[in-house]
């Protein structure tokens, strides 16, 4: 499943960088695209979309919805 996530704080690749190693601790094969200048999350996981966003802002990243 893929989903989107538009994430207003996040502003480098520092700030990817978070948001990926977050979500890969949990699932290793997920597929994150992130998109910095539009501050979009693009993940294709097995998780569903309340725990990838429980990841992101576990990371310091507030989701501000689903893209």
């Amino acid at each position: 499943m893929t989903t989107e996530f538009k994430v207003p704080g996040m502003a480098c690749d520092g700030c990817a960088s978070a948001i990926t190693n977050a979500i890969k601790e949990q699932d290793p094969g997920a597929l994150i695209d992130v998109d910095l200048e539009k501050k979009i999350v693009k993940i294709q996981s097995s998780q569903e979309p309340n725990k990838i966003r429980a990841l992101i802002e576990s990371a310091g990243y507030p989701v501000l919805n689903e893209a």
